[in-house]
């Protein structure tokens, strides 16, 4: 049988039997920016640290740079070590879009009862306001806190959303290669262990 069929076939509305992956990608179509975006808006701070007072656009300049080859969480890292300039700088950028379609396909999965929760790696909130528009009731879990006051995932009664990375305007983002290592055993366990799915 045809895989899509099948795939469909198990897809019947009121199921809830998929877990979604969400990444950068999805808010894209909202004008939201991506890793390498961001980068990009970071630029200026490391041109001017290096003192270079070079003509280049600044995307030029920085694919040229010595920082080209680095990571974005290695990035982050060195411009924003304290977590309040973290989030000061991401809510400047990542604030005040509108949904996107992305967000929107999203939220219908959820209202027909396809996906039972949503894992993502975004800060924002676009997913959590399109299931509001579509006057859906969301979970978001975020710490080992969230986890310990929630019921499982297979009795939750509203669509869950978890962000292991952490949450824009709320403590800690997980944000450099330090902090990505400190996500913990018991978020891991939530987010492999196929029991809890």
């Amino acid at each position: 049988m045809d895989p899509i069929v099948t795939l469909i076939a198990n897809a019947l509305p009121g199921e809830k039997k998929y877990i979604l992956f969400a990444g950068a990608g999805v808010s894209k179509d909202a004008g939201v920016p991506t890793a390498w975006d961001l980068m990009i808006k970071t630029a200026s701070f490391l041109r001017a640290a290096d003192e270079d007072n070079s003509d280049d656009k600044i995307e030029d300049w920085f694919i040229k740079s010595k920082y080209s080859n680095m990571k974005y969480s290695q990035i982050m890292g060195n411009l924003f070590p304290k977590y309040p300039d973290q989030q000061a700088f991401l809510k400047q950028h990542l604030s005040n879009h509108d949904i996107g379609e992305a967000h929107k396909g999203i939220a219908e999965l959820a209202r027909r009862g396809i996906i039972r929760a949503i894992v993502t790696t975004n800060f924002d909130h676009y997913i959590e306001k399109a299931l509001a528009e579509k006057g859906l009731d969301y979970q978001v879990i975020t710490t080992d806190e969230d986890l310990t006051n929630s019921e499982p995932l297979i009795h939750c009664k509203c669509v869950r959303i978890y962000k292991p990375h952490g949450n824009l305007g709320q403590g800690v983002l997980r944000n450099t290669p330090r902090d990505l290592e400190q996500i913990s055993s018991r978020m891991r366990k939530e987010l492999v262990s196929r029991r809890n799915y």
